[in-house]
């Protein structure tokens, strides 16, 4: 009798470390030419930024991993929620995790948002993706810039340099679009619409009130509990109520 009660306390145990296994997130990388740097993570949450943990890589290996164990993170592990890879001085990624996921990250740790692949979550994967396409367009305009400033009293070259940014600005709008249709129900479609580039915003929120406001419908049946849908909705209702007001 006694080894039986042994063993089932042995194998409740057993369920409830697998349990919490299940729900932990791990989030590891190696970033080339990052030595022995500070790497932190932090949560992005919808109101603050706070930072979760920190360490100094080892030969640009690093590894992180956010426990369930009480009900505050085991809440924040049911839902994907945004977390930040910050090399500080303006070098980081942003990502997607939840629980039960295990995020391997790769790039070199001079230009993380450039350079960086990821695997392990799919949310994750479609941000790097949109990344990857800002970063196209970014580069592109930089390389321009210079030859706009030196250029910048020669009216013709400077009004096809501003058409070409234009073009390129106009394609990446599309590439928006169409991301969000193809992942209405993904965290990362969000991010698709608010993504930025030097303060120059792709989608207008009056705009495409009616895509964000589907889009917000549509990842609320998937995520009820979402903080950040949560914030979404609060906003969509103030702003309603102005225009109710200005009526």
């Amino acid at each position: 009798m006694k080894r039986t009660l042994l063993s089932l306390l042995a194998f409740c145990l057993l369920l409830s470390a697998c349990q919490q296994r299940g729900t932990n997130i791990v989030i590891e990388g190696d970033f080339t030419h990052g030595g022995n740097a500070l790497v932190r993570l932090s949560l992005v949450g919808p109101d603050e930024t706070v930072v979760l943990d920190s360490m100094k890589m080892k030969d640009g290996h690093f590894s992180f991993t956010l426990k369930a164990d009480d009900d505050e993170s085991r809440a924040r592990a049911a839902t994907p929620m945004l977390y930040r890879l910050d090399l500080g001085h303006n070098n980081a990624i942003t990502t997607i995790a939840q629980g039960g996921q295990h995020l391997r990250f790769t790039a070199d740790a001079a230009n993380l948002v450039r350079t960086y692949r990821v695997s392990g979550g799919e949310e994750a994967l479609l941000c790097c993706q949109l990344d990857s396409a800002l970063s196209v367009l970014a580069q592109q305009a930089e390389e321009w810039y210079p030859l706009y400033q030196k250029n910048i009293e020669n009216d013709s070259l400077r009004a096809g340099i501003e058409a070409s940014y234009m073009d390129l600005v106009n394609a990446h709008t599309s590439y928006l679009l169409d991301f969000i249709q193809q992942h209405p129900q993904n965290m990362a479609s969000y991010m698709a619409f608010y993504q930025q580039y030097n303060r120059r915003v792709f989608l207008d929120r009056e705009k495409y009130d009616d895509l964000l406001r589907t889009l917000t419908q549509t990842l609320k049946q998937q995520y009820p509990d979402s903080p950040y849908i949560l914030m979404m909705e609060r906003r969509m209702e103030r702003m309603d109520l102005q225009k109710q007001l200005q009526l």
